[in-house]
């Protein structure tokens, strides 16, 4: 199972936290918990960038 599958379980089973610095960033960008799990269970991986120091 890669990473992205393993996320997505994570999600569906709900065995996740959020954090607050991940809450004030989503309040920030005006999204809701249900925006981000919609975007992790449907979305795809367009880009990786290897040298990306986040």
């Amino acid at each position: 199972m890669n990473l992205l599958q393993q996320i997505r379980t994570a999600i569906t089973e709900e065995h996740y936290r959020i954090s607050e610095h991940a809450n004030e960033e989503m309040s920030e960008d005006d999204l809701e918990l249900e925006d981000i799990v919609h975007i992790i269970k449907t979305g795809k991986i367009r880009k990786r960038f290897s040298h990306d120091p986040r």
